[in-house]
């Protein structure tokens, strides 16, 4: 804590210390929607690092800026992105008055995933949907994890009762065929993607872009269904923030708690050319037991975050950014959760610590937006795990509470359990882009890396000592040259690009495993504009994935007889792909009303999938998934959304998949049980947001999420297995916010909301030491109830 306390202190001393006095007299001026003002528009001197935020009053000024010709660019979040043309002199200093028009529907918003490079929404060449702070807070996201589920064709689940392992689906897909970027960068190791989405707190997000579809060709390997951009806070202005919400999760007597605490806060020196932003998160979360059998159903978590980002301009050309956080969590599941971990009859704990910081040095050149960016960035994780159980003998009958000393003694502890897994993932490289009229391109070269070691530790017992295990140590790497090029004709924007990727897996457990290959992934985009309103996209790409370990091989789920563990089999080749998708966005107005209609056709082929062989339990009840290619694969499906906005205080939004995923050929799950459908995958599933601000000062959100059946393993009775048609799901949530406004900048929010509200909830949880912990399906919450209040200055 001391080494993070003098590490804010240096920050800070040095953004201060940076700050300049004005030394040219400034552009000054006052941002409008025509008669009201609006705070924290960012204005920006194209093809510069200069820029500046406005204040509360819309109020805004610009220093040290060369004398001549420029263009200011203006954007703020729901207003069309406006650009001024003004001649600079000394002597004649300028005051300007800009008025933004409204664009409810975003399609101003600047993203920057579909192409690596910044553009507007609806000029992006793929589909890009986006959350916001707001939007997240709306929906009542603590985490990352919840606040995915609002995204057409995204899905998080939990997979295991006891730890709570999760993934997020996108469009039909197991988690480990998305990548996970932060700030561009693909340093989220398979390690940190096990828990990491439920790791990360909402309130260090900037931006969430998602973006559908092969990215193979700009992202490299695992970005097959698509990729994940997690964006944090940049500092604009001086700001703070600070929340706190304690909910019940459940709503009877087993109701367990569930506190947050958030801080946020940046400051901006004088002249703009430095700024420090700072965020930190503090959660809490008890065990929860559904269904009174002893066991949780969802872990117990203690979460601490902290994170910074600094960005230095020299120059007006110049530009450096540092970015860090620090995430530290206790997980734990199973019964008796105050207890050693061997002592408990089941335990799957894992303590992380995960450190993530990136540099990028950013430089301007030339007066066509030509942009160059130098970039380094690293993630390590140092886990500390447990998966492990009391064995008892076969046919033992548990007549006593599960904690009762007289019958535990009758259960042997598993000393062997106790693992610890470091894993170091690092970015690296050089992007330039460039274009002039109709011309565009970005090319780039980067080396992509992890080295990974998993590992049990020895022990003693009454058989003596035994060494540690290594369960594996893999070193990977990858370059990639990756270049796109665009070209816009009248009403048709084309994009061709291609990556080559050169990859080396190596497995120092066993150098037989030792794999290299190299990779060249094509993507050919079309974006047409028959009219204004209406945009029509098409994409064609090819992909792959690696046979490197994955985040499921990461984790052991655990039953009183039974231990499941993943593996890669010998001679296990790389996944390919082709992906197309297809769709057409429109947007509308029906009298003041503004509205968007949107449908997405997307469809992937996968050669040599990967696909899992179980073995017959070992002596001590471990069962072995070894990963193999299980031949073809196809997932295809539409994605429809419609936003509706019947004025500035109302907005409706939903989204719907419909899908198919199967395999050409039957795979096996268990013994003798059949099936060419995907497991965990239903074939529909949905969302909806309602928010509305029936008063002033007063905000209401109604959400809501539905799953469909799917199809699931089962364990718990039949040692062969079995697979079950689970139900569907209606998961609503209900939010209402008020506000008090002291005096301007200083805001105090008071909230209470509920989540899944109907309780629309698993009922048929496998129960006692033995069942099976990965028998979970639907959402992840049982009814809940909370409460919170925040204070700030941009409420």
């Amino acid at each position: 804590m001391n080494k993070i306390i003098i590490c804010i202190q240096l920050l800070v001393f040095i953004t201060i210390n940076s700050f300049a006095k004005p030394g040219v007299p400034p552009i000054q001026g006052e941002i409008t929607n025509g008669k009201d003002p609006i705070p924290f528009a960012t204005v920006q001197l194209k093809s510069t690092t200069i820029g500046s935020a406005s204040d509360l009053d819309g109020k805004f000024y610009l220093v040290d800026i060369p004398e001549g010709k420029h263009t200011l660019v203006i954007q703020a979040l729901g207003h069309v992105t406006k650009e001024v043309d003004i001649n600079l002199s000394y002597d004649h200093p300028l005051n300007l008055d800009i008025s933004l028009e409204e664009d409810v529907l975003g399609l101003e918003q600047v993203v920057v995933t579909a192409d690596k490079t910044q553009k507007r929404r609806i000029d992006a060449s793929n589909i890009v949907n986006t959350m916001t702070p707001k939007q997240l807070t709306q929906v009542q996201a603590v985490t990352l994890s919840e606040g995915l589920n609002f995204t057409t064709g995204l899905r998080m689940e939990n997979n295991c009762q006891n730890c709570g392992a999760n993934q997020l689906r996108m469009n039909g897909m197991e988690g480990s065929y998305s990548q996970i970027l932060v700030n561009g960068r693909s340093i989220f190791s398979g390690l940190a993607s096990v828990y990491g989405l439920e790791m990360i707190p909402a309130n260090m997000i900037q931006q969430i872009e998602v973006v559908k579809g092969g990215g193979s060709a700009l992202y490299g390997s695992n970005a097959i269904a698509g990729t994940v951009n997690l964006i944090t806070k940049e500092p604009l202005n001086n700001i703070f923030e600070a929340s706190i919400q304690n909910g019940r999760i459940g709503i009877n007597d087993k109701a367990k708690n569930d506190l947050n605490i958030n801080i946020n806060t940046a400051i901006v020196s004088e002249d703009k050319n430095s700024g420090l932003s700072l965020y930190a998160t503090h959660r809490k979360r008890e065990g929860y037991d559904a269904n009174n059998d002893s066991f949780t159903e969802l872990s117990k978590l203690n979460n601490n975050t902290f994170g910074a980002n600094l960005y230095h301009r020299m120059g007006y050309r110049n530009k450096l950014t540092l970015d860090y956080f620090h995430i530290e969590e206790e997980r734990r599941g199973g019964d008796m959760l105050d207890a050693l971990e061997h002592e408990a009859n089941i335990t799957e704990s894992a303590n992380h610590k995960i450190n993530t910081g990136s540099a990028t040095f950013t430089r301007f050149i030339g007066e066509n937006n030509g942009q160059l960016s130098v970039y380094a960035s690293a993630q390590n994780v140092d886990r500390s795990t447990y998966y492990g159980a009391r064995s008892y003998a076969s046919d033992y009958i548990f007549d006593l509470p599960m904690n009762n000393p007289e019958q535990l003694s009758d259960g042997t502890p598993d000393l062997s359990a106790y693992g610890i897994t470091q894993d170091l993932s690092y970015s690296y490289g050089v992007q330039f882009k460039g274009g002039v009229g109709r011309h565009s391109y970005i090319t780039g070269i980067e080396n992509v890396g992890s080295n990974l070691e998993d590992k049990k530790l020895g022990y003693t017992d009454s058989e003596g000592y035994h060494d540690e295990v290594i369960i594996s140590d893999q070193k990977m790497n990858t370059i990639g040259l990756f270049g796109q090029y665009d070209y816009e004709f009248n009403k048709m924007t084309v994009s061709a690009g291609v990556r080559l990727d050169n990859y080396n897996i190596k497995n120092k457990a066993d150098d037989s495993d030792d794999l290299s290959n190299t990779v060249i992934s094509p993507r050919l985009n079309l974006l047409y504009k028959p009219l204004k309103q209406l945009q029509v996209r098409g994409s064609f790409s090819t992909g792959y994935r690696a046979p490197q370990i994955f985040d499921e091989d990461l984790h052991i789920e655990i039953a009183g007889n039974r231990k499941v563990i993943h593996a890669n089999g010998k001679n296990l080749k790389q996944e390919s792909s082709y992906s197309f998708v297809g769709s057409m966005d429109y947007q509308g107005k029906i009298g003041t009303s503004n509205f968007e209609i949107l449908g997405e056709y997307f469809y992937t082929n996968l050669t040599d999938a990967f696909a899992n062989e179980q073995s017959a339990p070992d002596e001590n009840g471990t069962v072995t998934y070894t990963r193999i290619n299980g031949g073809k694969a196809f997932v295809n499906g539409l994605n429809i959304e419609a936003r509706y906005f019947p004025s500035a205080n109302w907005d409706f939004e939903i989204g719907f998949t419909t899908q198919v995923s199967k395999y050409d050929d039957a795979q096996e799950y268990g013994i003798s049980n059949f099936t060419k459908d995907y497991l965990r995958t239903p074939n529909n599933y949905g969302y909806f947001t309602l928010n509305t601000d029936p008063l002033k000062n007063f905000s209401v959100s109604l959400n809501g999420t539905y799953t469909g059946s799917m199809k699931i393993e089962y364990y718990g009775n039949n040692s062969n297995g079995e697979i079950l048609d689970t139900q569907d799901f209606y998961d609503v949530g209900l939010k209402g916010e008020y506000f008090f406004r002291f005096n301007k900048g200083f805001d105090l929010g008071i909230s209470c909301g509920i989540k899944n509200i109907f309780n629309s909830y698993q009922n048929d949880f496998d129960k006692g030491i033995n069942r099976d912990p990965a028998y979970i399906y639907g959402p992840s919450l049982p009814q809940s109830v909370y409460f919170g209040i925040r204070v700030g200055n941009l409420l």
